[in-house]
């Protein structure tokens, strides 16, 4: 698991704060995003009022049918910064839900200086050159893979890779270019096998893919660290 703590990433707002950020998305009709808790389920919805006193934001059907999320965790980017919220959504009808929010609401204080371990993510593998392997940690700026024996992985530090895909929550991402950084051997306690960090570093991705990955790391380490 991540040695991360929450306040080591995400900063709690004050009800001043959180009352100001929310009206900012509701006035110009941002797009937030809702994930049940635990699942890889998601919904993306329109924010159009806000009730401060009832800690409810009222959301408008975007995309076809949209189900309810009791145990719940809001995310919305508003001038570059990324928000998360515990609660529940609650259908009123086809057209319209409600979002009731905790205090639990949150800013990211960090962008690209942490890394998540494949513990704290669904699923994580790397894809090199047709070969399949297991992810070991994951941030926007590169990734590391295991493996077992360190001839399981021909490159060296300082190759250059050109057919890299990273897979992980169901997201895949297409890495044009990037580089082995660093091999080193990990320990691992009664393992008969010598295992291995490969540490490859993204050269050329561009910023919706830097924010794709950034946004599902902040919301995988937001409901892990609870």
């Amino acid at each position: 698991m991540s040695n991360l703590k929450k306040e080591d990433i995400f900063k709690k707002l004050s009800k001043k704060e959180r009352i100001y950020t929310i009206d900012s998305v509701v006035k110009s009709r941002s797009e937030v995003t809702i994930f049940q808790k635990g699942t890889q389920k998601k919904t993306t919805l329109k924010a159009y009022d806000h009730a401060p006193r009832e800690n409810k934001i009222f959301l408008s059907n975007l995309y076809g049918k949209a189900n309810q999320f009791l145990n719940a965790i809001l995310n919305f980017e508003s001038r570059n910064v990324h928000y998360f919220a515990k609660g529940k959504l609650i259908k009123v009808d086809n057209e319209n839900l409600e979002f009731v929010y905790t205090d639990e609401f949150y800013k990211c204080e960090q962008r690209k200086n942490f890394r998540i371990s494949a513990d704290d993510l669904k699923s994580f593998s790397i894809k090199i050159d047709g070969t399949i392997y297991n992810g070991h940690d994951l941030s926007v700026g590169g990734a590391a893979l295991s493996v077992e024996g360190i001839s399981s992985f021909p490159n060296k530090i300082g190759d250059k890779l050109e057919n890299v895909t990273v897979n992980f929550n169901k997201i895949s991402i297409q890495v044009p270019n990037s580089m082995v950084i660093h091999r080193t051997e990990i320990y691992k306690e009664n393992s008969e096998m010598n295992l291995f960090k490969i540490g490859i570093k993204f050269l050329d991705l561009n910023e919706s893919e830097e924010g794709l990955i950034f946004r599902e790391l902040n919301q995988s380490l937001f409901e892990t660290l609870g």
